[in-house]
């Protein structure tokens, strides 16, 4: 009995990392890839996989509702407070298309003074309040970001 319960363990786990590794695929071959590659345009090329990994976060994989019609997996908002009544989803900004938003987050970074190291980008994503989506978010964004790096490992 006892062997059986760790087989069925053992079966959900690797069902677990595959539907992760689908996930992992899926959002790079929609959104990641692109952001990646415009992040290796700039000074947060080193970073890049990261930035992936906060669209990925944000938009959850790119299902969350606003992603297709806001053209942005960055939940990037409007730089004023929501009026009476209105909705939060009347913040996110609307772009002509990802690559637009794309650029605008990497704008962002770069006028919000973020390094272009894994650590230093780290710390000031931290102290920027950039974790509206919980507090354990570096440890998610970084589970993302070796997901994000896997993936990429099996395509080479």
């Amino acid at each position: 009995m006892m062997r059986a319960g760790f087989l069925m363990a053992a079966v959900l786990f690797v069902a677990w990392r595959g539907a992760w590794a689908s996930e992992a695929s899926e959002y790079l071959d929609k959104y990641g890839r692109d952001i990646m590659a415009a992040a290796a345009l700039t000074k947060y090329a080193k970073v890049a996989t990261l930035v992936a990994a906060i669209g990925w976060l944000e938009s959850d994989a790119g299902r969350a509702a606003w992603v297709e019609d806001r053209k942005q997996v960055f939940a990037m908002k409007a730089n004023r407070k929501r009026a009476k009544g209105e909705r939060p989803i009347n913040l996110l900004l609307r772009f002509k298309s990802f690559d637009e938003s794309t650029a605008a987050v990497l704008d962002l970074f770069r006028r919000r003074g973020f390094p272009a190291d894994r650590a230093g980008f780290l710390d000031r994503l931290d102290s920027s309040g950039y974790h509206a989506t919980g507090t354990a978010y570096r440890v998610r964004l970084l589970k993302r970001k070796r997901l994000i790096i896997n993936e990429l490992k099996k395509g080479e």
